[in-house]
């Protein structure tokens, strides 16, 4: 493995324990803050926390919410069983 690779394999369950955490704390985690906040707190890069987003949430735990962090885009990242559901 590259240096830059175990970096990440040491930083990945930093940023699912801090995301987790949020989670449980408000019921979601902004999208906006996993990706600019929770990177920040871990000391990671911007890039790796959209990675991890796409690697190990994908679009499965990602639903509409609002709050009221100023990084807030109205997505958030749920538990797995309890996204919101479009009612359309």
């Amino acid at each position: 493995m590259t240096p830059e690779m175990e970096r990440r394999e040491i930083l990945k369950p930093l940023f699912q324990k801090e995301v987790n955490h949020r989670i449980l704390q408000r019921h979601s985690c902004c999208l906006g803050e996993a990706v600019y906040d929770v990177t920040m707190v871990i000391g990671s890069s911007v890039q790796f926390g959209r990675d991890m987003i796409k690697q190990e949430i994908g679009t499965n735990g990602i639903g509409a919410g609002s709050c009221g962090s100023p990084l807030c885009k109205k997505k958030h990242i749920y538990l797995k069983d309890e996204v919101p559901q479009d009612e359309g």
